[in-house]
């Protein structure tokens, strides 16, 4: 894997914290780049399972949001905390 990049832009905002743009551009060996969709895909697939069920069984109170992200973690084998930025 190779990345190449250069400092394009520096700004501060309202509370003076520094941002800092950095463009970039990763190549990726075919291997490589069939994993990395295959993630999105499998993230894709878990936000889906997610909303899902949060509509079925969570605002009716018959489901918590941990036993949600088990229940998706089960099912897709990805890490938690993946899991907890789609719930």
């Amino acid at each position: 894997m190779k990345v190449k990049s250069a400092i394009n832009d520096i700004r501060y905002n309202a509370f003076y914290n520094i941002e800092l743009t950095i463009p970039a551009r990763i190549e990726l060996g075919e291997e490589e780049k069939k994993a990395l969709e295959n993630l999105f895909f499998t993230f894709g697939k878990a936000r889906r399972l997610c909303y899902s069920l949060r509509q079925k069984y969570e605002l009716k109170g018959e489901m918590s949001k941990s036993e949600i992200i088990k229940r998706v973690q089960e099912l897709t084998g990805l890490n938690s905390r993946y899991l907890k930025e789609v719930t």
